[in-house]
C-alpha cells in the first residue's frame, strides 16, 4: 500500500465518522421534540446545521493535516525520482509553504463546509416538507425523519470521502509542481493507475507530457481563488481546472464544450482531473 493510500484511508475514515456522528447527533436531538417543533422545518433544519457545522470545525484540523502529509510525501516521491537527474530538492516548511496550506485549508472548508451544507439543506427542506404532508402521528414523523438522516449521513460520507482524496490530489499536484519549478524541470508526465475503475479521461492522459509553466499557471490560479462566496468559487474552479467527462469515442467534455483531444482543454495541467482522481505527475526534463 502506498504512502498516499495510507493517509487516504486514515483521513476518510476520521472525516467521514465526524459527518456521520454528526447526523446521529442530530436525529437524537430532533425525535425529543413535540409535535409542533418535529414538524417545523425551520427547527429541524437549524438542528441538524448546527451540528454539522460543529463537525465541520472538527474537520477543518483533520483536512489541514490530511493535505499537509499529502504535501509533504509528494515531495518526498518527486525528490526520491529526480535525485539522479538534478540537485537534491531540501524541502521546509518556509512561509510560502504555510500560505499554500492555509489556502488548501480554505478549500477544504468551501467543499465540506459551506457548498455542502447549503446542498443539504436543500434537500432536507424538500424531504420534511414531503414528510409533513404524508406522515400524521409524531412517530411517523420521527421515523421517517430518521430514514431521511440516515440518507443523508450516507450521502455525507460518500461526499467527504470524495473530499478528502481529491483535495489530496491538489496538495499533491501543488507539492510536485513547487519541487518541478525549484529544480528546474521544463516538462512532466501524468502517471496513471489503471486498473477497472480508472477514468476515461486518465486513460487518454496516461503517458502524456505537459510543461511545467502549465502547472505553474493552474496553481497559482488555483491558490489565487476567492473562497469567500462558494457559488463564484465553484464558478472559479470550474475555470482553472475543470472536472472532465465523456471519453475517447464521444469526446471529452469541460464545461459544456466538447473536445476530441484532452489536451487542448483550458485548465488542463494538474490533477485532479475529476473526483477521487489519482493520477500523479511525475518530472520528465
Amino acid at each position: 500500500m502506498t504512502v498516499r493510500n495510507t493517509i487516504d484511508i486514515k483521513f476518510t475514515n476520521i472525516v467521514t465518522r465526524q459527518i456521520i456522528d454528526a447526523y446521529r447527533r442530530a436525529n437524537s436531538q430532533i425525535k425529543k421534540l413535540d409535535y409542533h417543533d418535529i414538524t417545523n422545518i425551520d427547527r429541524v433544519v437549524d438542528i441538524v446545521s448546527k451540528e454539522y457545522d460543529q463537525s465541520t470545525v472538527a474537520n477543518s484540523d483533520n483536512m489541514y493535516n490530511m493535505s499537509r502529509l499529502q504535501y509533504s510525501s509528494a515531495i518526498r516521491q518527486i525528490q526520491a525520482q529526480i535525485r539522479k537527474q538534478a540537485n537534491a530538492y531540501k524541502y521546509n516548511y518556509n512561509k510560502q509553504d504555510t500560505a499554500t496550506l492555509n489556502v488548501l485549508d480554505q478549500n477544504n472548508t468551501l467543499f465540506v463546509g459551506k457548498y455542502f451544507d447549503n446542498q443539504a439543506e436543500q434537500r432536507i427542506r424538500t424531504e420534511m416538507s414531503k414528510i409533513i404532508t404524508e406522515q400524521k402521528t409524531k412517530k411517523e414523523v420521527a421515523d421517517s425523519i430518521t430514514k431521511m438522516l440516515t440518507i443523508e449521513g450516507q450521502y455525507g460520507y460518500s461526499y467527504s470521502k470524495m473530499i478528502v482524496e481529491t483535495n489530496g490530489t491538489w496538495a499533491r499536484s501543488i507539492g510536485k509542481t513547487n519541487v518541478l519549478e525549484d529544480s528546474g524541470f521544463t516538462t512532466y508526465e501524468y502517471l496513471v493507475t489503471v486498473d477497472d475503475v480508472t477514468s476515461d479521461i486518465c486513460q487518454e492522459l496516461a503517458g502524456q507530457q505537459n510543461t511545467v509553466q502549465n502547472a505553474i499557471d493552474t496553481r497559482d490560479n488555483y491558490l489565487n481563488i476567492d473562497t469567500s462566496d462558494y457559488k463564484s468559487a465553484i464558478n472559479d474552479l470550474n475555470k482553472v481546472s475543470p472536472f472532465i467527462t465523456g471519453n475517447k469515442e464521444t469526446g471529452f467534455m469541460a464545461n459544456g464544450i466538447k473536445y476530441s483531444d484532452p489536451m487542448q482543454i483550458a485548465g488542463i495541467a494538474l490533477p485532479p482531473f475529476h473526483p477521487n482522481c489519482r493520477t500523479e505527475i511525475i518530472a520528465v526534463s
